[in-house]
């Protein structure tokens, strides 16, 4: 294989493993009406930065799958532990 093929092949492999790829966010916002909510999100790694990107508004479901969500600062404990267990979301701190 030529270096051109392998470094198409390359990015072929890099352009599947970000789509296929994962990750839970949680995301916090308020809505229409200024009530705060949260929501975790199952995102692909390609949607991120879309995400990242926009200015505000919007729907959740554009960029990825609505796992749980509620009205309020935070997910309650449980539903925390929850998203861990079963999805392998890993809070990350900013």
């Amino acid at each position: 294989m030529a270096g051109d093929e392998l470094d198409a092949l390359f990015r072929e492999v890099q352009d599947a493993l970000r789509e296929a790829t994962q990750h839970v966010v949680l995301v916090r916002g308020t809505d229409e009406a200024a009530r705060p909510f949260w929501a975790f999100v199952a995102m692909r790694a390609d949607r991120w930065e879309a995400f990242r990107a926009r200015t505000g508004g919007g729907d959740l479901a554009d960029y990825g799958t609505i796992l749980a969500s509620g009205f309020g600062d935070g997910p309650p404990p449980a539903e925390v532990e929850r998203m861990r267990q079963e999805f392998g979301y890993r809070p990350v701190d900013p």
